[in-house]
């Protein structure tokens, strides 16, 4: 006591002395006087001053001494009590810091280590206690030391639990002084002392937690302290922050031990009155800020600070030892137990708490209030626990708004902490029962919902009777009030404390439900009375905010029971409507929720069938509704119905309306049709003044207004929807026909006066609807009249839709019936009974009755076209009149054309019958004309900022203005355009045939401009971007529409519109041409020009190539005179990117309407732009930016390509038209050629060094542009060489005279004549050739690799198109034998041919190239070379099978497969194809064997980098596969020909081996995503853009090269396989690959199974199962199929070896764990393809004969892979403890485990049904002793299409589907009963055990107790109703008898009577 009284008082002077110091300082910096200080101040301050020296004097002696008895003389000086804790803090942190040195061992002492450490923790924690935050520091960090020496010496050490917490406090006030100032600079200086507090505690509660413990007091002042620390975080913003996250950290742990000591507490009932009164409100105020804090915040460490907060709510409150007496707790109590009643004296313990509750309710405590609704939700959590029932998780953060915006998320959380023992994880199941108490409980529960709730609701009925004097704070608290509401209300819903159906209390709980709901309704209409007194500059923002608490309750009390809304749903919808009116402009929040709510409301109702209540009561509110601001009205109402997520739940409830209600349906609908017309008469007149029958302008105008638009806008809209999707089907056809047919009768009534053929009246019309009169000078009688039109309009084109579709389900009889009803008798009969024209569009109201143009025109002129163009919905609607009509004229017409033609083929016709014909057709056309120019009327051509004009205004054709949500009601003056664009543009077959050949021009102009447009505007390439939108989700713009349209093959089948196609589209790029390049771009080019082009053009070249030689001023020296005029005018970037979007369609886009004149102007077009690109290039490079030069340089790609493909179309079908057009391009013209090769060498040459981002992909544009090259070159010259042929053939004269064969003239020709087998440019194009490889090859070592690959690339052209000419023709043929002739060099009348040098003379170019790059040594190749050509087959198996050439390849190719020089691939690629090019033509000209001098280096090169890509382990690089593409192209030729020659066998299986191997590593690099060539075939639909090169280039640019590469291997295999003669070597193959045994060694076995990551197959196994696949599509013909049949059964067999050994679950999953380096397969790919390859064998029965033990096999394949999938799926949501989960199943020692693959599963199970059903179908012998396996099978499918809850988080990933995908597999699995139907015969009664199985696992009572989804199981039933067809009464009446009473019988006799109505075959009727 003496020593702590001694250190107090020195404490004591030094703070006084300091204080005088601060103060003495502060008075300096004030003013000059306050510097004189008085004399006892002085006399103190010397005193002090001395004192302090003489302490300063006694520290200084005090040292640590190095030795062994430092750790003594430490421990004396933190005992002695002359020495100061300033100096003792220091001794201690020196000998701490002498620790931390890395070569301090402390060496022996006197005293211990441990013994120090005891006395310095039990030192130092009497310090923690300082307010000086360096002393601090200091403190906490030798107090982490020594918590940290414990653990390591494992020293016991004592803790005084209250001085370490009050230190806590110490450091959290210390923290609240620092925030205060909000300078967040000082706080991040206390980070490093914040660390040392939280790894201190840290430490002491996760290794010392049992030694401390700590009383109630001292724990809630520190918890205290905290919370306001924590407060202050938040408020000032600093929570992302390292201090403020610290500060979280150290709160977590703190409250974490709080709420372990309340757990674990003896006596909790004692702390209880303690917590209540000191921490309750605290900490919901924290609960508060917290909670606003998760909605916008991921960090970790605040959900866990709101896990710690509740926990310790939970604990303090609803300890597990208060549980019963809560429970004890009646509702009826809670008046009794407030006022303190002596009966509740033994619950006062938790009537205390609800007390307190009610304090903070009724006293407005606002800081508190919001989070009170929080205890309810951790009550039941609590008790759930108690109960042993399953829980949400406690992490979750539980808000009102869950469950209107959507349903709950499942969130498992697990904070894992050593302290807090009780974070328990909970076992979630949202489908089973688990998560319900038990009925007792339950009432207890909602007891205590009472006990929290009703003080709320007492308090919201006060608010409800308030007005807004006390202001902006009586808003507040009734938001807060409100949000606590909301939280209770929603863990009552989510915690399932109340369901209907265990609702004992007689309708007590539920009346008071009701009464909370009539509570919040009522509040909601004094929401709207505040709004009118928010004059006094109140914010609206507080009461949105209230509004918004309001529909968020509502939303929650619906979802608890639909029931405490009543039968009264218009009030719901006044609320939500006037809500969104006070929500204008839509801010977001309020009215996200209102719309929301709707949804929900609509789909409460939807479930329970009953869905017309809430719709009908919509349209009654519409109605109701009326605000003075009438523009606010509409838009409240148009906001809710042009909500896309609210139209699509009306949608899907409509369509979900069984089928006998829909007849029920349409007359409640009629007859709300009707109480909306009532409204238009009598509405307006109550409250407004007036009486019935006033004239129109005594009533209010407005009102009057607002009721049209309402009726046209809103309930109109409505009513459509509703009659758009209502679901008909032959069973209710009649009835819903019937309803219909009584719609339109009532609609007549009123449309019969307007569509009359005699004297219609528009004014008499609406005064019959309206019931007053109507003037076309009234402004106001226009508007009405617009929207009341839209309404009629509308309605009646719905019902023409919908009976159209009626009378096609109706039996014969009563489709006539009603056809004639409606006046189309074109729909039901035959065309002899409509000899008589068919009546008008009107018919169905009236007849006679007039046109739609007649009536629409009396529309117009009575509202006039200002009103008609402001009313948008109206133009639309008279459009799409106008198309309907349009196309019931084409089927008239057609039907008239079709009489017509017969009456033709008649021998007896009736002149007067085909007059009357020719008559009618004449005034249908005319009628059509008509209509179609009134639809067309719109579309104008426009310039570059408009996209649509109406009536001679521009209208701006912004994205954010014109885009339009399919919705009419919301379609304004922007949006019209683009609806109008897409009516057009989905009606192109019905509008097109009868317009005018003007209009379909103006049409595809405006096509192109808006595509172009748009291009222009965004700057994105949108051509390879098809528009694949949802368009229930998204916003169409105009430019979305024409990709869509130009993407439609049906489009491009339109003869009548594209026929107009080229033309037009040659117009729009010459005008692109023209606004980019100006006055400078060229038309037509003559030779002459082009000649001066093309040797400029090699001038630039070679100073391209001498730049990196020569100095800049010499370069510039050297620079070419200008190769035009002027330099080309460039415009922006995007325009250049618009250009190459418009060549970029013409490449794809189909060009079978292309002529000659467009084709010649398109070309003409294409190589003028590639000459000025170039120009541009040339003349600018050293001005233009890196940027603009990939600009230009993307665009000449571009534009090559579009010429390549131009020409390759334009050379599909040969004609004479054709060949002229082609002459008058190129013929004469060499230089024109020329430039296709020249270009693009220079271009490449000039190309500057290109940042990363553009480097690679320049590199695969530069190859794509060399490929485009090579194939035009080709074109051009097989055009060239058949043209040849054909006039020789034909004997033309003038080539007759010249030819060097077949006419001994030719023999005299001097070797300077043109050679007459070619065209004058081909031959200057191969002199210019020949003359470059000439310089080439003498110097090859320094030659440029891209030259190289321009020139080789040019020379592969014209071979592969001379090659191309000789396929071309039959062999033998008298072309084929003159084009032989001239190629042949033992034709002697030929030698001198200049086409054969060129061949040789590239040949040993390519050969030279070759040896240069990758040869060592020749001088062996040049000694085999002289080998006879008899001993050429051994030589070429010396390289393939010995592999000598390998031997001496150089280095440089080893490094192609890396990517190391992409240049070099490229040329490595060119020369090989080139090599495989004069391959092919040898080997279609020489019979025998023959010798290529290429040949054996580029076998060796094959064979090299095929076997690397094969034995490589990591990924190739993507350029590596540009090498690898000239590989197969000649492993490809030289497959064709080793396969016919029987002396190469050896060879033979050599090739097969290599395709083997590099097949496998294909197969292994896809991953998840290899598949057969098959399934590719199956699975794609061919679209227009399918057209590509041999390289394509993807949407983003990348090369799609593993499966351009696994494609042409598959190619190359089959031709090998197709051979004949070696088919059975190639089957031995595959064989050995299947089995898994090694061509040299059988003792290796490449398929296993078990261990940890299950079984596995290698790359070759794989590869036999593809190659199994492309053996069985290849093989055809008497030869070739006895062989496969002999190998049939061992091939089958070794299949079902490998699925045996592959599956299990991990099959499933998208990446299964693997070691490093493994390069095995995917094994669920593997077994995909080998389910596919028996589905295939087992379809062709006739082929292949299966074995009955194959087919057993087969049938049980689906269940041996499905099983594990239905286990674990059920598994992870099973409550089950023995159940073991998939991710503790599969997660093993450095493997990861990943999601389920969703498309992998859906089509695995395709593929098992697909295989079941080709079984049944072909194998039935089998089948009836298999039965019970088939019949397993199928119920372990079944099993796998019953799925959880969407919604689950937990759940999503893995094993379960979505319901699109589930709805896919049912509908594979429905084919299985489908065929079980149609082989009755062979199952007979087995049958009803399938339909058994189905029933019983639909009921529920399969594993998941779940059933099948409704969704899922209409995709089902046709499958089932088969079942149900196959099975006879006898049958039906059996499982009645066994399924006695329960679900099953219900399910049976409702199927049993869905069968008999909708599918049951009634027999034909009798006319």
């Amino acid at each position: 006591m003496v020593d702590s009284s001694s250190k107090k008082k020195s404490a004591d002077k030094s703070r006084n002395k300091k204080r005088k110091v601060r103060s003495s300082e502060e008075n300096e910096r004030v003013s000059e006087p306050a510097q004189i200080v008085s004399v006892e101040e002085t006399i103190q301050y010397t005193k002090d001053e001395i004192e302090e020296e003489e302490q300063g004097n006694q520290n200084k002696k005090t040292k640590l001494t190095e030795g062994p008895y430092r750790n003594l003389e430490l421990i004396s000086s933190l005992q002695k009590r002359d020495i100061d804790n300033q100096r003792k803090l220091e001794l201690a942190l020196e000998y701490v810091n002498s620790w931390k040195c890395s070569d301090y061992d402390g060496g022996l002492q006197i005293v211990s280590d441990s013994h120090l450490i005891k006395e310095l923790n039990k030192w130092v924690q009497s310090q923690l206690i300082v307010d000086q935050r360096q002393g601090a520091l200091k403190c906490w960090e030798i107090f982490k030391f020594c918590l940290e020496k414990s653990l390591y010496l494992q020293v016991p050490l004592s803790f005084k639990q209250e001085k370490i917490l009050r230190g806590v406090s110490c450091v959290g006030k210390n923290a609240l002084l620092v925030l205060e100032k909000e300078n967040s600079c000082i706080l991040s200086e206390n980070s490093e002392f914040y660390s040392y507090v939280f790894d201190s505690v840290t430490l002491l509660f996760t290794s010392h937690g049992r030694a401390f413990s700590a009383n109630m007091d001292v724990l809630s002042s520190t918890v205290r302290t905290m919370v306001d620390v924590l407060h202050k975080v938040y408020l000032v913003k600093v929570s992302s922050d390292k201090a403020g996250v610290l500060l979280i950290r150290l709160s977590c742990l703190i409250f974490e031990y709080f709420a372990n000591f309340l757990r674990v507490h003896p006596s909790p009932k004692k702390v209880f009155p303690d917590f209540l009164d000191k921490l309750l409100e605290p900490l919901l105020s924290l609960l508060v800020v917290v909670n606003k804090q998760i909605d916008g915040c991921n960090s970790t460490s605040t959900q866990n600070l709101l896990k710690t907060v509740e926990d310790i709510l939970s604990y303090g409150l609803f300890h597990s030892a208060h549980v019963k007496e809560f429970l004890s707790l009646q509702g009826t109590d809670m008046v009794t137990g407030f006022r303190g009643g002596a009966e509740m004296s033994n619950r006062s313990y938790c009537v205390r708490l609800f007390e307190r509750l009610q304090k903070i309710i009724s006293e407005k405590r606002i800081s508190s209030l919001g989070c009170v609704g929080e205890l309810f939700r951790l009550f039941v959590v609590t008790v759930k626990k108690q109960k042993g029932v399953s829980v949400l998780s406690e992490g979750i953060k539980m808000t009102g708004e869950i469950g209107v915006l959507q349903e709950i998320e499942i969130i498992n959380t697990s904070f894992n902490s050593n302290i807090s023992l009780g974070n328990a994880r909970t076992v979630i199941d949202s489908t089973l029962s688990s998560d319900r108490l038990d009925t007792e409980t339950s009432k207890a529960v909602f007891d205590i919902f009472l006990w929290f709730i009703k003080p709320l609701k007492r308090e919201i009925e006060i608010y409800n009777e308030s007005n807004l004097e006390q202001g902006v704070m009586l808003l507040d608290a009734a938001r807060c009030t409100l949000e606590a509401t909301n939280k209770i209300i929603a863990g009552f819903m989510h915690q399932k404390v109340y369901l209907r159906t265990d609702d004992t209390s007689d309708g007590e709980r539920l009346n008071f439900l009701k009464g909370l709901y009539q509570t919040l309704v009522s509040f909601s209409s004094r929401i709207l009375h505040w709004l009118s007194g928010l004059d006094n500059g109140m914010p609206v923002d507080g009461v949105r905010l209230i509004a918004k608490e309001i529909i968020v309750a509502l939303g929650s009390l619906l979802e608890i029971e639909y029931e405490v809304a009543g039968e009264d749903l218009v009030i719901l919808w006044k609320i939500m409507l006037s809500y969104l009116a006070i929500d204008l402009p839509v801010t977001g929040s309020l009215s996200s929720h209102v719309l929301h709510f709707g949804c929900q409301l609509i789909n409460i109702y939807s479930e329970l069938r009953q869905v017309s209540e809430p719709i009908f009561a919509l349209c009654k509110a519409v109605r109701l509704f009326w605000i003075p601001d009438s523009k606010a009205c509409v838009k409240s109402v148009t906001m809710l119905l042009c909500f896309q997520e609210f139209r699509l739940a009306v949608c899907k409830a409509i369509k979900n309306i069984p089928e006998g209600q829909a007849s029920g349906f349409i007359k409640q609908l009629e007859k709300d049709v009707s109480d909306s017309l009532v409204w238009m008469k009598t509405s307006s007149l109550k409250g407004k003044g007036g009486e019935f029958g006033e004239p129109l302008h005594t009533r209010s105008k407005q009102y009057v207004k607002l009721q049209a638009e309402l009726l046209g806008r809103a309930l109109c809209e409505v009513y459509s929807i509703l009659l758009d999707n209502l679901a008909v089907t032959t069973g209710n056809s009649i009835v819903v026909g019937n309803s219909i047919q009584d719609l339109v009768k009532f609609l007549g009534t009123f449309l019969s006066i307007l569509v009359r053929k005699e004297h219609p009246e528009v004014g008499e019309f609406l005064s019959y609807v309206n019931g007053q009169s109507y003037s076309s000078e009234s402004k106001t009688s226009r508007f009405s009249a617009s929207w009341i039109s839209v309404f009629f309009f509308r309605i009646y084109t719905s019902c023409r839709s919908l009976f159209r579709e009626l009378i096609s389900l109706m039996p014969p009889e009563q489709s006539k019936k009603a056809s004639k009803a409606m006046g189309d008798l074109l729909t039901a009969y035959s065309g002899d009974d409509c000899m008589e024209r068919a009546e008008g569009y009107f018919s169905w109201i009236i007849r006679p009755s007039d046109s739609p143009l007649t009536v629409i025109k009396s529309i117009e002129d009575f509202c006039g076209q200002e009103t008609v163009k402001s009313c948008a919905p109206l133009v639309y609607v008279m459009h799409s009149m106008a198309c309907q009509r349009l196309a019931d004229l084409s089927q008239q017409i057609d039907s008239y054309k079709f009489l017509q033609q017969e009456q033709n083929n008649m021998t007896l016709t009736d002149d007067d019958t085909s007059s009357l014909i020719v008559k009618e057709i004449k005034t249908l056309r005319k009628e059509a004309k008509s209509v179609t120019k009134y639809i067309t009327k719109k579309v104008k051509m426009m310039s570059a900022d408009v996209c649509i004009i109406s009536e001679g205004k521009e209208q701006p054709a912004t994205p954010e203005d014109d885009a339009w949500d399919l919705c009419i009601l919301s379609l304004n003056e922007y949006s019209l355009p683009t609806a109008v664009w897409y009516l057009l543009c989905q009606s192109t077959d019905i509008w097109g045939p009868h317009a005018t050949k003007k209009k379909l021009k103006m049409f595809l102009r405006l096509l192109f401009h808006i595509f172009q447009t748009r291009a222009i505007s965004s700057g994105k390439d949108f051509i390879k971007h098809k528009v694949g939108k949802s368009h229930n989700v998204e916003k169409i713009a105009p430019y979305e529409i024409t990709i869509e349209l130009l993407h439609d093959s049906l489009f491009h089948e339109q003869t009548f519109l594209c026929r107009h196609l080229p033309s037009c589209f040659s117009d729009v790029l010459k005008q692109s041409l023209v606004s980019i390049f100006g006055g400078s771009f060229p038309g037509q080019t003559d030779i002459n020009e082009w000649k001066v082009i093309i040797n400029k053009l090699e001038k630039a070249s070679s100073i391209a190539l001498n730049r990196r030689h020569v100095a800049d001023n010499e370069v510039l020296s050297m620079k070419p005179d200008s190769l035009c005029p002027d330099s080309p005018f460039m415009k922006s970037t995007k325009e250049v990117l618009a250009c190459r979007s418009l060549l970029n369609l013409l490449a794809w886009m189909p060009k079978g309407y292309l002529n000659s004149e467009s084709f010649s102007d398109c070309a003409t077009n294409l190589l003028n732009l590639e000459r000025v690109l170039v120009v541009t290039l040339l003349q600018d490079q050293d001005e233009l930016q890196v940027d603009s030069h990939y600009e230009l340089f993307r665009l000449f790609v571009s534009c090559r390509k579009a010429f390549r493909c131009l020409l390759i179309s334009f050379h599909g079908a040969s004609g004479e038209a054709k060949q002229c057009s082609i002459s008058t391009i190129f013929s004469g013209n060499s230089y024109a050629v020329l430039w296709l090769w020249k270009s693009v060498t220079a271009l490449i040459q000039l190309l500057p060094a290109f940042p990363e981002e553009h480097a690679t992909e320049v590199r695969h544009l530069s190859l794509s542009l060399m490929d485009d090259t090579s194939y035009t070159l080709s074109t051009l010259t097989k055009e060239q060489f058949r043209l040849s042929v054909s006039s020789a053939i034909n004997n033309n004269a003038e080539l007759l005279q010249e030819l060097p064969i077949s006419d001994g003239l030719s023999k005299n020709r001097s070797s300077g004549e043109s050679d007459p087998s070619l065209g004058t440019w081909m031959e200057d194009m191969m002199k210019s050739l020949e003359k470059h490889a000439d310089t080439t090859k003498a110097s090859l070592k320094t030659v440029e690799l891209d030259d190289l690959s321009s020139l080789v690339t040019s020379i592969c052209g014209f071979l592969w198109g001379i090659n191309s000419t000789l396929q071309s023709y039959k062999k033998n043929t008298d072309e084929h034998n003159l084009l032989v002739s001239w190629l042949s060099p033992e034709s002697e009348d030929s030698k001198d041919s200049k086409l054969k040098l060129f061949i040789a003379t590239s040949e040993n170019f390519i050969n030279s190239c070759l040896h240069t790059f990758f040869v060592m040594d020749s001088k062996d190749l040049s000694l085999k070379k002289n080998r006879s050509s008899s001993d050429n087959a051994s030589f070429t198996v010396d390289i393939l099978i010995d592999s000598y050439e390998r031997l001496l390849l150089k280095k440089p190719l080893s490094r192609l497969l890396k990517g190391d020089n992409p240049k070099l691939a490229a040329c490595v690629r060119q020369l090989l194809i080139g090599s495989s090019a004069i391959l092919s033509l040898k080997r279609q000209i020489y019979s025998g064997s023959f010798f290529s001098s290429s040949m054996p280096v580029s076998i060796a090169i094959s064979q090299y980098l095929l076997t690397e890509f094969t034995n490589m382990v990591q990924e190739p690089h993507s350029f590596s596969y540009i090498c690898l593409d000239g590989v197969v192209k000649y492993l490809k030729v030289l497959g064709s020909y080793v396969s016919k020659k029987n002396s190469l066998k050896n060879v033979y299986a050599r090739l097969i081996g290599i395709h083997l191997q590099a097949i496998g590593r294909c197969i292994s690099l896809c991953g998840k995503e290899a598949t057969l060539a098959s399934h590719d075939t199956e699975s794609s639909t061919k679209t227009l853009m399918g057209q590509t090169g041999s390289f394509k280039l993807s949407t983003g640019h990348e090369w799609n090269c593993l499966n351009e590469f696994r494609d042409r291997l598959r190619l190359s295999f089959n031709v090998l396989v197709t051979s004949k003669l070696h088919l059975e070597t190639a089957i031995k193959a595959v064989e050995r690959a299947l089995i898994g045994v090694s061509n040299h060694c059988s003792m290796g076995y490449e398929i296993c199974t078990g261990g940890p990551d299950e079984g596995k197959v290698s790359a070759v196994v794989a590869a036999g199962v593809d190659c199994f696949d492309s053996v069985i599509e290849s093989v055809s013909g008497r030869d070739s199929l006895p062989t496969l049949q002999k190998y049939i059964q061992r091939l089958t067999s070794a299949v079902f070896n490998i699925v045996v050994h592959l599956r299990g679950p991990q099959i499933f999953y998208s990446k299964v764990t693997c070691s490093s380096g493994d390069i095995c397969p995917d094994p669920g790919a593997v077994i995909l393809m080998c389910a596919e390859v028996l589905t295939k064998v087992a379809g062709k029965p006739a082929l292949f004969q299966l074995d009955s033990s194959h087919v057993v096999q087969c049938l049980r394949l689906p269940a041996a892979l499905f099983q594990d999938f239905c286990y674990l799926r059920n598994s992870l949501t099973s409550p089950s403890s023995s159940v073991v989960s998939a991710n503790e199943k599969f997660t093993t020692a450095g493997s990861h485990l990943c999601t389920v693959d969703q498309r992998f599963s859906v089509d695995l199970l395709a593929t098992c049904c697909r295989l079941l059903s080709t079984v049944l179908r072909h194998q039935k012998r089998e089948i009836k002793e298999s039965i019970s396996i088939l019949q397993y099978s199928a119920s372990v499918l079944l099993c796998c299409l019953v799925t959880r809850d969407m919604e689950s988080v937990d759940e999503k990933g893995y094993y379960t589907w979505e319901v699109q995908e589930g709805r896919k597999c049912a509908s594979f699995f429905c084919r299985i009963y489908e065929e079980i139907k149609q082989q009755k015969d062979v199952f007979e009664r087995y049958t009803l055990h399938f339909l058994s199985n189905y029933i019983w696992i639909y009921s529920g009572l399969g594993l998941s107790k779940t059933g099948i989804r409704r969704e899922i199981d209409e995709a089902l039933r046709p499958g089932v109703y088969a079942l149900v067809d196959a099975c006879s009464e006898d049958d039906l009446q059996y499982l009645h008898t066994v399924f006695e009473d329960g679900p099953c019988t219900g399910t049976l006799k409702t199927l049993v009577q869905d069968y008999k109505q909708n599918y049951k075959y009634g027999g034909k009727q009798v006319l």
